[in-house]
């Protein structure tokens, strides 16, 4: 039995090396990655782990010192402030379940034959504050207009109030001393009922086989 335990235990010594061994070089990899200039600070290089301690430690960024916002899901990997967008993404899908966005059918149900599936994508920027101090990233989905049939059957616009408008009702509300309130509707957009059925695949990095999405909302894009 002891001789057994010992041949066991050499056996174990090369893959725990090995182990040991791929951990490093991941680490080393890693370190590499934060290490890599991505901009300038007050005219000095700063790279990715010195913008992410600024971050931590309260330090408010201004625009000029952020690297542009990804174009693509797949370039996340790769930018400074990924991990962000990711959390930025997943709070966005959560908004669209919680207002019933859409429901998840397979694709070869009788309802999808014959329509068009849209692609989506999704749309990364940065929000401010009044002076221009970061404050966090947003990710919106979006559909793509580019593959959408070229319909003309009703207006394809949405309306905004007029800025003589506004005007009219703030002179109203000044001469006869009225109370103003104020709301902000978050994603105002997907309040929209549609009345056709709309199809589009899932969102990228969240796609499943044979599956896509029928939209009870609007989407930005449609």
């Amino acid at each position: 039995m002891a001789l057994l335990a010992h041949s066991i235990q050499q056996m174990q010594e090369p893959i725990r090396d090995s182990q040991q061994e791929q951990g490093v070089w991941q680490a080393a990899f890693y370190a590499g990655r934060l290490s890599a200039p991505i901009g300038t600070i007050a005219g000095k290089p700063v790279d990715k782990a010195q913008l992410l301690r600024r971050l931590q430690k309260g330090i408010k960024l201004m625009r000029s010192e952020l690297p542009p916002a990804p174009k693509w899901h797949h370039k996340l990997a790769s930018h400074p402030f990924g991990d962000l967008f990711v959390q930025a993404e997943l709070k966005h899908l959560q908004t669209h379940k919680e207002m019933q966005l859409w429901t998840e059918i397979d694709c070869t149900n009788p309802t999808v034959r014959g329509n068009q599936v849209i692609q989506c994508m999704w749309v990364y920027t940065y929000k401010f504050d009044k002076h221009g101090h970061f404050q966090k990233c947003k990710a919106r989905l979006v559909v793509r207009g580019d593959q959408q049939k070229k319909l003309r059957t009703e207006d394809t616009y949405a309306a905004t109030l007029a800025r003589r408008s506004f005007r009219v009702l703030m002179a109203i509300a000044a001469r006869f001393n009225l109370k103003l309130i104020h709301y902000n509707v978050v994603n105002a957009f997907v309040n929209a009922t549609l009345l056709d059925a709309v199809f589009i695949t899932l969102p990228p990095s969240y796609r499943k086989p044979r599956k896509v999405l029928l939209l009870h909302k609007a989407l930005y894009g449609l």
